[in-house]
């Protein structure tokens, strides 16, 4: 029997914590962000999310929600039509057998606090996942392979402080960082190809970015990138041999501080 089915008004009503077994639909997930006003804690660490295609899950409309997938919406205040932003969600505990996050999962949970963490088995993350919410530490499963290209995924994230993503992602999404004002250092991966506009806009706080392509990553005369980066103190550190192909290219030129891994710096 699902979770919606056995729950009361009263104890929905009283709940600030909630553990979970067994099978999940969209529509439970529907029942625990619009109908339980006080949750806080939620695991469902030892549940198998399944399928459900209908007009009752966490979206207004009819729609398919494939199994093993945090659906969209399903913790976000956007999900909300027209009503009570009922979300207090502070921590979250993922099933360990979901591989994919859907679109706005968490949009507009400005209560999720602390470090969120994503299971292993996670592929693929959807657009917008985590924008505007107060998390602050985040780390990407290395079997992760795609973000979804239009970005958004931490965008306007007050608290942010840590994001690290696969070593061998082969792109950043544009805004994917946007309005992070706290973010104090990131990695990009060797395997990197493509960073979109804006990935990095008004990230003031930033001290260090490692940029591990030998090669710089083609910019594509994008001005925006780095826009609100204080590029004269941001350090920019790059691996060995490529440091004169830094200082050329554009985008990356602009950083006053241009070091190679494993370098004194020395301006």
């Amino acid at each position: 029997m699902l979770f919606r089915s056995i729950v009361s008004s009263s104890d929905k009503q009283s709940m600030t914590s909630l553990t979970l077994t067994g099978t999940l639909d969209a529509r439970d997930f529907r029942t625990m962000r619009d109908s339980i006003p006080n949750l806080k804690i939620l695991d469902i660490s030892k549940t198998t999310i399944i399928a459900y295609s209908g007009p009752l899950g966490t979206r207004e409309f009819d729609i398919s929600y494939p199994a093993n997938t945090f659906p969209q919406y399903g913790f976000s205040s956007m999900g909300i039509q027209g009503g009570p932003n009922n979300v207090k969600l502070t921590k979250i505990t993922l099933p360990s057998s979901i591989t994919s996050i859907d679109d706005w999962a968490f949009t507009k949970d400005t209560t999720l606090i602390g470090t969120f963490i994503i299971p292993p088995s996670v592929t693929h993350i959807g657009y917008a996942v985590f924008s505007i919410t107060n998390i602050d530490s985040i780390s990407f499963p290395e079997a992760l392979r795609t973000l979804d290209s239009s970005g958004f995924d931490f965008f306007n994230c007050p608290k942010l402080k840590s994001v690290t993503i696969p070593s061998k992602m082969t792109s950043i999404p544009s805004n994917f960082l946007a309005s992070c004002p706290l973010l104090i250092s990131f990695t990009i991966p060797s395997t990197c190809v493509g960073i979109g506009d804006e990935a990095f806009l008004a990230c003031s706080s930033l001290q260090s970015i490692y940029s591990l392509p030998t090669v710089p990553v083609s910019l594509h005369g994008l001005t925006t990138i780095f826009e609100g980066v204080d590029t004269n103190t941001c350090f920019l550190y790059v691996p060995k041999g490529s440091l004169a192909a830094y200082r050329a290219a554009l985008g990356w030129k602009s950083f006053l501080h241009i070091v190679e891994i494993g370098s004194t710096p020395t301006n």
